[in-house]
């Protein structure tokens, strides 16, 4: 998904995009708080360290917002 995107509106705003989505969806999932975004792409790294005791269910149901809310965000700005 990084390098399509990326393409199309360049890494900085696609870094941008993705730290203010992790923002969002981390008040109501804190772990994802962890992700580390930069011009080169997304490390969840942060999140196996520091975020083991955190339910399976919890991780999967974090991820999945963050992806759809991005997903809405990418289709917003196809529209457009």
């Amino acid at each position: 998904m990084w390098e399509l995107v990326s393409a199309l509106i360049g890494e900085a705003i696609l870094a941008y995009l993705f730290t203010l989505a992790i923002r969002k969806i981390g008040e109501k999932y804190p772990f994802l708080n962890s992700i580390k975004v930069s011009e080169d792409g997304v490390s969840i790294e942060g999140v196996k360290q520091d975020h083991r005791t955190v339910a399976p269910v919890e991780i999967h149901r974090g991820f999945q917002s963050l992806i759809n809310h991005l997903s809405q965000l990418f289709s917003a700005l196809a529209e457009g």
